[in-house]
């Protein structure tokens, strides 16, 4: 039998559940975290029948609550503090635990090797996936018109180029894989070597997971040989740089040491600040917007990597000064941020296209666009994230 002060204590802790609930939801948004993230925190879902009976509003009000406590960015260095204290010491460095979702999609846990100077993911090959990437490079190749020129282009890690590791698995042998097994009509872009005869240089964020416009450039180099036979050269461009910036993998390992490791944010200009044009699907509506192709933040902001391209858009449309008629559709991860405004010299228009947001098809951009040019280009880890490359399956 129940005693009444029993009713009593459960009706307090029902109480305090509800407190809680209050403190951690109705706050505000933490702003800090979704920079911490690099990524924009989950929207209340549409409440409506629709939603409820197809059991999508169950999970995006899950994900709605975890992306929304209130304070998550301190519950989370509270986490990283904790987690960093058990970190593995290795030969080359620490080893700590973080976040896998690098503005991917894909959830999980991820390592990261924190030296004085730097901190790097550790790459670990999921030759499962790797296969997946194949099949799915190939199946675009096998769909799109005959027309249309398609390019792959898997860029490597700083990890790959940092000799005194020995953690991380070899990213060249994936990239050999993925290159080897394409059907014929992928031109794939080999990125690797034109990054490794420069990896001396500052090509890759020491605080970041991209690489710095500077590799970028190497890469535009490797692409601009691949599909027209020609090179450029750093001299024809105006160079301009910010200092003061932390980035993601910086606020994932937590270390409070890696402030004087802060990276410089480098941009080339040549031309036009070219206006993206962009569009999101938002709550089934389309929501139409501006950025520039360098967002350039005001002297008292520090720098950060949406300096390019303002960042990631579902889909983002730029119409340059150069009037010869080519169009490109890029597919690809936040790491064709920083090559896209370079390849503005070369097409009359370029499309971007975000797989993990983007609400169309590439087989309709091609229609309505007369596309002649098609380029995929990833950072190597998206070769271990399957839901990434499911979702790059799903907008073809």
């Amino acid at each position: 039998m129940q005693h009444k002060g029993d009713k009593w204590i459960v009706v307090l802790f029902c109480c305090i559940l509800a407190a809680f609930f209050v403190i951690a939801v109705l706050l505000p948004k933490d702003l800090t975290a979704m920079e911490k993230e690099n990524r924009e925190l989950k929207e209340m879902p549409a409440f409506n029948a629709q939603t409820v009976l197809s059991g999508s509003f169950s999970k995006d009000f899950e994900d709605y609550l975890a992306d929304n406590v209130g304070y998550r960015s301190f519950f989370m260095d509270i986490s990283a503090k904790i987690e960093n204290l058990k970190g593995i010491k290795t030969e080359s460095g620490k080893i700590v635990s973080a976040n896998k979702d690098l503005g991917t999609g894909n959830q999980g846990e991820n390592q990261l090797l924190v030296l004085p100077d730097r901190v790097m993911e550790v790459y670990k090959k999921d030759e499962t996936a790797q296969q997946q990437y194949v099949d799915m490079l190939n199946l675009y190749a096998q769909n799109l018109p005959e027309s249309v020129r398609m390019f792959s282009m898997l860029v490597p890690t700083q990890i790959e180029f940092y000799e005194k590791q020995s953690v991380a698995d070899s990213e060249k042998e994936t990239i050999d894989f993925i290159y080897q097994n394409v059907d014929d009509r992928v031109q794939t872009v080999n990125v690797y070597d034109a990054l490794k005869a420069h990896k001396e240089e500052y090509i890759y964020f020491r605080t970041d997971h991209h690489w710095t416009q500077r590799g970028a450039f190497y890469g535009y180099n490797a692409f601009l040989e691949t599909a027209f036979g020609k090179t450029e050269t750093l001299s024809s461009y105006k160079m301009q740089s910010r200092d003061g910036f932390l980035g993601y993998l910086y606020n994932q390992a937590n270390d409070v040491s890696l402030q004087k490791a802060a990276d410089t944010i480098e941009w080339f200009e040549k031309g036009e600040n070219v206006t993206v044009q962009a569009r999101a699907l938002e709550d089934g509506k389309y929501v139409d917007y501006t950025a520039k192709m360098y967002s350039i933040p005001p002297m008292t902001e520090k720098p950060k990597y949406n300096i390019f391209m303002g960042g990631d858009h579902q889909f983002a449309k730029l119409q340059t000064a150069n009037k010869n008629g080519k169009t490109l559709l890029v597919v690809k991860d936040s790491y064709a941020n920083a090559l896209i405004p370079l390849l503005t010299a070369d097409y009359e228009t370029i499309l971007v296209i975000d797989p993990r947001s983007y609400y169309g098809t590439v087989s309709q951009l091609i229609q309505e666009y007369n596309v002649d040019d098609c380029l995929f280009i990833n950072y190597v880890f998206t070769t271990t994230f399957p839901d990434f490359i499911s979702k790059m399956i799903e907008i073809q």
